[in-house]
């Protein structure tokens, strides 16, 4: 049973690392769109290929590591990963990201 709970516990703390990936990729998304502009309609095409990427990615990253098995602590894990980054990270990086593009 314990062997279970680690591997749940480095599942949570890998989901929170993807969670801060994919905030980092949205950032990267967020200085192109300062560096070249776009118009709403490029803008929403490249929201919709984002989700569609970072879902793939997930969902094949859930399926090796947890049999395809969704679990409240998964989300609750992506989330926290975003949201740290988001609080911490992203303002430093489009600042520095934009200034050196």
């Amino acid at each position: 049973m314990s062997v279970m709970i680690t591997e749940q516990g480095y599942l949570f703390i890998f989901t929170i690392l993807c969670g801060m990936a994919i905030g980092l990729f949205y950032d990267l998304i967020r200085v192109f769109r300062r560096v070249i502009s776009h118009n709403n309609f490029a803008i929403n095409i490249e929201d919709a290929l984002f989700w569609i990427v970072c879902s793939s990615i997930f969902f094949v990253i859930l399926f090796n590591q947890n049999n395809g098995r969704l679990r409240g602590f998964v989300i609750l894990g992506v989330v926290i990963g975003m949201s740290l980054y988001f609080l911490l990270f992203s303002h430093f990086v489009i600042k520095h990201l934009s200034k050196a593009i």
